[in-house]
């Protein structure tokens, strides 16, 4: 029995749908083989795009595949340690980086996926599926996994992976703030909406154990529609208070670092500028955790070459491939104006940092910078 998992989102980005395609093809080719598969399916997240992920209801009653819905990472790290032998991440999406992988691995699990963007270290070549041919390239390695009873050394993975531990981590993190004590984070949210809120939240606690003061601005709500979150952002192309805000704080708490990391999709653009005006003895850090600034459709995002790579009207519409309405062209234009002035702005700040090498070359080229001034700063298992 080879036991298989997968631990994401149910969407459609993530594609799951290729996951079940894949086992129906292995069942009605192999049927002897059938029964020394098992999956089991750890979901997080919302039901957003379930009923777009085709025969879902009829999938979960058979008999290879374990449903567990959302529970408890200590339970899911337990499953990987004790019985699951690969984790399946079929995104054919360019992540910036894959937390869900990094964790397998640090459970002794590899991982099976496309081996592009985020997921270049994290995928053995063994393991790496084949864009052109997606759920017949599952099929295939579902069928040598078997045949050759592929079991992986645990030990040895947990092992090649110690790079991204959380002591690691937190050497290069001291190595970033340096002896800087009072820290202002800056994020859309303060509340735990997502991976990026998390990772701030992980990023204060660490912080504050080396003995800084923390504070993080941003909307703090613990739940929001997506139609609420459209409003907040037409809000945020003319959310003046934010300027006030900061301003404010910088004065009255004389922070010696000012860390940005998911902003401007609800904090807008004047916020920028009261740090440039009051930004005296003041170190400026920015994460990527994502091509937002610089993408038309960052979580749609497939290939590099999708990118833009120069700062331009031109670029910026082709790079969308796709048909552009009216309606999208006017999207598309107002976001690349309302992002054009913060990728000025964020030219001056101290630190660029990302969480994965592809990255480097990508946001140095789009804030005309070197490929030596923005700093590699991987993340480890935060949960």
């Amino acid at each position: 029995m080879i036991h298989f998992a997968f631990v994401w989102r149910l969407e459609q980005e993530k594609w799951f749908d290729r996951i079940l395609r894949a086992y129906e093809i292995f069942c009605s080719r192999y049927p002897m083989l059938q029964d020394l598969l098992h999956i089991s399916v750890f979901w997080e997240g919302t039901l957003f795009n379930w009923k777009n992920i085709s025969n879902i209801e009829s999938t979960i009653s058979l008999p290879w595949l374990y449903y567990y819905g959302k529970i408890d990472r200590s339970i899911i790290d337990s499953v990987f340690k004790d019985h699951v032998h690969y984790s399946l991440v079929p995104s054919l999406f360019l992540e910036t980086f894959w937390l869900v992988a990094l964790e397998s691995l640090q459970n002794g699990v590899p991982v099976i996926g496309y081996k592009k963007g985020g997921l270049i270290p994290f995928i053995d070549h063994e393991n790496a599926l084949d864009e052109n041919l997606w759920a017949e390239w599952i099929v295939v390695k579902l069928y040598q996994i078997i045949q050759n009873n592929s079991l992986p050394n645990k030990n040895e993975i947990i092992h090649m992976y110690e790079q991204y531990s959380i002591d690691i981590w937190r050497r290069n993190l001291i190595s970033l703030v340096g002896n800087s004590k009072r820290i202002l984070i800056i994020n859309d949210y303060k509340s735990l909406i997502g991976w990026a809120e998390m990772y701030v939240s992980f990023l204060q606690k660490n912080l504050e154990m080396n003995g800084c003061i923390v504070d993080v601005l941003g909307y703090n709500s613990p739940s929001i529609p997506s139609w609420k979150r459209k409003l907040l952002f037409l809000q945020a192309l003319c959310n003046v208070r934010s300027f006030f805000a900061i301003r404010e704080y910088i004065l009255n708490n004389s922070p010696e670092i000012i860390w940005c990391h998911s902003i401007l999709r609800y904090h807008g653009v004047f916020w920028l500028l009261a740090i440039q005006l009051y930004w005296k003895n003041i170190k400026k850090m920015i994460t990527y955790h994502d091509f937002w600034l610089i993408s038309p459709f960052p979580s749609k995002i497939e290939s590099i070459n999708q990118i833009p790579m120069i700062r331009s009207i031109p670029s910026w519409m082709t790079s969308s491939r796709k048909f552009l309405s009216p309606k999208l062209l006017f999207g598309l234009l107002v976001k690349y104006v309302y992002t054009f002035i913060p990728l000025i702005l964020i030219r001056t700040f101290d630190s660029h940092i990302v969480p994965s090498q592809f990255m480097v070359w990508i946001i140095a080229r789009n804030i005309e910078k070197e490929e030596k001034d923005i700093t590699l700063f991987p993340h480890c298992a935060i949960r």
